[in-house]
């Protein structure tokens, strides 16, 4: 794999902020002098405390960089897809501060830790399940490779988190565009994961969705979402039927509560009524279909 700048820790960014701390140093201080002593003081502790700063947060910045593209390059050694894509969920947490790294620096080292113990166990099981044999075999691998790299990822993780919260106290107070979110992310439609215009009531949906389960859906491609009503009279509840091309979830938005979700693998057939929509499936023992129009469970005969 080709080396890129943020690889090598973004030297240019380095050059560029400790170039600006000594610029302050300099500029700050004469700019000071025909303001009289006081101001001149002030001035060139403003400068030395640019240097100091910039020379931090350009040092940390690089060393979370290169760490977080050192820890990437690793976690690829434990072949295991859930784990990357749940490490995903970890890395995407900001610090914003020193406290809030080494908070979630400890939560990445617990996580590499956890993943790699229970992966021993889990992954041949799984692999057992769902291919045999060879797929036993295959699964012991991961879980045995699992159990040195993942931990190993989640220090080198928790390193790269330590130091961007070093970097950004450093920088706390400087002048910055807000980073709060205006909006939710635009949704990806379907397997090809196209555009559409912005739609906030999908985009509010999808988020439910990933926060509710828990990193679950996390992969999911999704497809719409149906407003379930269970008479022509309004009331405060709102349930929605959101559909996935891997799962059927529904969902209590005005509670915030995932109450059920099906994998479509077990779907066997989906039929749209005037009043209802029914799908039948292998998902529960006792079963047959779910009327969700008319809120009625119908049972096997």
């Amino acid at each position: 794999r080709q080396m890129c700048i943020r690889d090598r820790g973004n030297p240019v960014g380095l050059f560029s902020q400790i170039s600006t701390g000594f610029s302050d140093l300099i500029e700050k201080p004469l700019q000071g002098i025909s303001q009289g002593p006081l101001e001149t003081g002030k001035a060139i502790v403003r400068g030395a405390g640019s240097l100091v700063k910039n020379t931090v947060a350009g040092t940390f910045n690089s060393f979370q960089k290169i760490t977080g593209a050192f820890a990437n390059g690793v976690s690829l050694l434990a072949m295991d897809e859930k784990y990357i894509v749940e490490r995903e969920r970890y890395k995407n947490r900001k610090a914003r501060h020193l406290l809030q790294g080494f908070f979630e620096g400890a939560r990445n080292v617990y996580f590499g830790v956890e993943q790699g113990v229970t992966g021993v166990f889990v992954r041949p099981y799984e692999g057992a399940v769902s291919g045999g044999m060879s797929g036993f075999l295959k699964g012991t691998l991961q879980g045995l490779t699992g159990l040195v790299v993942k931990p190993i990822t989640g220090l080198l993780d928790a390193t790269s988190k330590t130091a961007e919260g070093v970097k950004n106290t450093a920088t706390h107070f400087d002048d910055r565009p807000n980073e709060d979110r205006l909006r939710h992310p635009r949704v990806f439609y379907s397997v090809n994961r196209f555009i559409s215009f912005y739609n906030g009531e999908d985009t509010e949906n999808l988020m439910m969705l990933l926060e509710l389960g828990e990193g679950r859906f996390e992969g999911d491609q999704f497809l719409s979402v149906f407003n379930i009503q269970f008479s022509d009279i309004p009331t405060k509840t709102q349930h929605i039927l959101v559909l996935t091309i891997q799962n059927l979830v529904y969902i209590d938005k005005s509670n915030k509560k995932l109450l059920w979700n099906v994998p479509f693998s077990l779907v066997k057939g989906i039929k749209e009524y005037t009043n209802c929509l029914l799908y039948t499936s292998d998902a529960a023992d006792d079963l047959l279909c779910v009327d969700l129009g008319g809120r009625r469970i119908i049972k096997k005969k």
